[in-house]
């Protein structure tokens, strides 16, 4: 298949990171943002279920929410001890948090695009997932896609028939 995905998502970032270090015995730092951290903490705190139940040492992530000055504090006194910083956060962010630690790789915000010259299940079922997220709207939702011309409103109404509507994140977790 041929697509393209800009900053698709912020969490499947966040995931692949955490992982990948995971896997290399790099411990974990989640950092909670100030105006949505029940989202990140709630991934951890799935991230770290799930990792109990694969017998995989919980210690190896930890949830921080803290103010950018204890962000930037944490960092700086970090340089000597860690190696690369991994984030995936706003620009402004970033760019506070290169200042201390020039080590820094950061994924930013970014458009949300998606362009695919195929309209497959595939990419139907990536639209869709993106499009209808809970926190769809914010960083981690899909904005727009660029679809072959072929495409008619029709299909991508039909492309969204069978997304149901959850009412509140509790009902989410309790439904799975």
């Amino acid at each position: 298949h041929r697509i393209s995905v800009s900053n698709f998502t912020n969490f499947l970032d966040l995931f692949r990171k955490t992982l990948r270090n995971m896997e290399l015995g790099i411990p974990c730092v989640v950092l909670g943002r100030s105006h949505t951290t029940q989202h990140p903490y709630r991934w951890t705190e799935l991230l770290v279920d799930l990792m109990k139940e694969e017998g995989i040492d919980p210690g190896m992530v930890t949830y921080l929410s803290c103010q950018l000055e204890d962000i930037k504090y944490i960092t700086a006194h970090s340089k000597e001890s860690a190696g690369m910083l991994y984030t995936t956060c706003s620009r402004e962010l970033a760019k506070a948090i290169k200042e201390n630690y020039p080590n820094t790789i950061s994924s930013t915000g970014g458009p949300n695009t998606l362009i695919s010259l195929d309209w497959t299940k595939g990419v139907q079922d990536a639209i869709r997932m993106s499009a209808s997220i809970e926190c769809a709207g914010q960083c981690t939702a899909l904005r727009h896609a660029v679809v072959p011309e072929t495409v008619q409103l029709k299909d991508i109404e039909a492309m969204f028939d069978d997304v149901t509507h959850v009412s509140s994140p509790v009902d989410a977790l309790r439904n799975s």
